[in-house]
């Protein structure tokens, strides 16, 4: 794949972006939906597992969900680290795998297994996102409460308590995923070691 975000790579370059760079595994992501990484975001199709050849400076945003309701989370990888996340389908969200649930699939990715399913990160924007991001580290975002994984949409679970009862199914629908991935969220953290 190459084109103005991916630029041709010889397969050795390839290889060698793929095992220095981090790697996103999305299991279960189902077809239709959206996911993104930084500046690009993409609609997915069934044989979707993820992004490979992510670089490892700084903080990425990973995005997903459809064009009307997006969530996110920034994530922090170091050279070769592979972060799993999970389609949850009961609150329609990518979760992270808690590390003894994602280590079988992290191997995976190591080996080269999934390659055939991971996505080329679009390192044609890499320049700019640093530029935007320069001064966000994994540190001042744990300072803004919502240091990586920690989920993030276009409103926290309180604002969305406020709304007048009429505001609509989609409303009570994202209060209700909310409270559940906090929830979901929160078993993961006790669960790492």
């Amino acid at each position: 794949m190459s084109g103005p975000d991916v630029p041709s790579l010889d397969p050795e370059e390839a290889l060698q972006l793929t095992q220095r760079g981090g790697t996103l595994v999305c299991l279960g992501l189902p077809a239709g939906r959206e996911f993104g990484v930084d500046l690009r975001s993409y609609t997915v199709g069934d044989r979707f597992g993820g992004m490979k050849m992510i670089p490892t400076q700084g903080v990425h945003f990973l995005v997903f969900g459809t064009d009307m309701d997006r969530t996110g989370c920034f994530v922090s990888l170091a050279p070769s680290e592979v972060a799993v996340f999970r389609w949850d389908a009961a609150v329609e969200l990518l979760l992270p795998l808690a590390p003894a649930e994602a280590a079988p699939h992290a191997a995976a990715a190591s080996s080269l297994s999934l390659d055939a399913s991971l996505g080329p990160y679009p390192l044609g924007t890499w320049g700019e996102w640093a530029a935007l991001t320069q001064h966000i580290s994994p540190a001042a975002l744990a300072r803004a409460a919502i240091a990586p994984p920690t989920l993030v949409g276009p409103s926290a679970a309180e604002d969305l308590e406020a709304l007048p009862a009429g505001a609509g199914a989609s409303a009570a629908r994202r209060r209700s995923r909310c409270a559940q991935a906090e929830a979901v969220q929160a078993e993961a953290n006790l669960a790492a070691p």
